[in-house]
């Protein structure tokens, strides 16, 4: 008997050492992908915080823009000390208050039509 390794176990072992790939390329690929899930990750975190951020800020300067008309709309029902008597001569002495300040606006009723 001799110590020598039959031929086709030395033939299988070879191969599976072909096949077969060290630690540092496993761990490599392993590092690899969790670099990229966490860099999609905070990519997709900074694309929603910013996103939210600015439809909040556009949110906050529509209703601005609303409180400021608002006011004024006020203030010229003030200025002209207009009576309550007919609401459609009021929105009429609004209007032109508005139109000679080159502003352009809208009213909609609780439905939704102008």
């Amino acid at each position: 008997m001799s110590l020598e390794t039959p031929e086709p176990f030395s033939e299988m072992a070879a191969a599976h050492r072909k096949r077969s790939r060290p630690l540092r390329f496993h761990l490599m690929l392993w590092y690899g992908a969790f670099v990229a899930v966490s860099l999609g990750v905070f990519a997709l975190l900074f694309l929603w915080l910013t996103t939210s951020s600015l439809y909040q800020s556009i949110d906050d300067t529509i209703a601005t823009e609303a409180r400021v008309a608002v006011y004024d709309i006020q203030s010229t029902v003030i200025n002209h000390q207009i009576q309550p008597l007919s609401p459609a001569d009021n929105l009429k002495l609004i209007n032109q208050d508005v139109i000679n300040n080159a502003v352009i606006f809208e009213i909609y009723n609780a439905g939704g039509k102008p």
